[in-house]
């Protein structure tokens, strides 16, 4: 199983100049998540995914730097897209998502989470959102219940149908009442 640790660097910050390189007790901001990453017991390849090399001479020996393109520097650029990025340039079983902006994260909090999905299989964190959301990719989530009622399978294909004939992106005036139909009895 290949773990692969990746740190999103932007060395231009509008807030604050120089960010990443203010001195935080005796190290530079980013050298932090770095030194953490380094004593984690379980073996992962760590790299610093920066659109800058210079920041290169600054890394731990062992910390890969892979130069990504500076576009995703951009102040409109969403995070997501940081992350597409670097999952199509290097391949990984588990990706871990560190943040320089996170100088006090321990080790021991990498390893138990790196655990909990190595031992208990988990894959992401696990949050609770209404049946009937919307996803960061567009998808309608539901519920186990929604999910395996045939009725309402039924009704969602039907409805989405419609979205489709409609080709409409704003949020779904039908589902609601689909949605209230199965719930009422909750």
């Amino acid at each position: 199983m290949k773990i692969v640790a990746f740190v999103p660097i932007k060395l231009k910050s509008r807030r604050l100049k120089n960010k990443m390189r203010l001195p935080l007790g005796d190290k530079m901001l980013f050298q932090h998540i770095f030194d953490k990453l380094l004593n984690v017991k379980q073996d992962i390849d760590i790299y610093c995914y920066c659109s800058d090399n210079s920041i290169e001479k600054d890394l731990p020996s062992s910390v890969k730097f892979l130069q990504r393109d500076t576009y995703l520097d951009g102040d409109e650029i969403k995070g997501i897209q940081i992350y597409e990025s670097f999952i199509n340039d290097v391949d990984g079983d588990i990706y871990l998502l560190c943040h320089a902006t996170s100088p006090f994260l321990k080790s021991k909090t990498i390893e138990i989470g790196l655990n909990k999905v190595i031992e208990k299989g988990y894959d992401v964190k696990e949050v609770q959102v209404p049946c009937g959301s919307t996803s960061i990719h567009g998808d309608r989530l539901l519920c186990d219940k929604c999910l395996n009622d045939k009725k309402l399978q039924k009704q969602l294909h039907n409805y989405l149908s419609e979205l489709d004939r409609r080709r409409s992106t704003s949020y779904p005036e039908l589902f609601p009442v689909v949605y209230d139909a199965i719930h009422s009895d909750s």
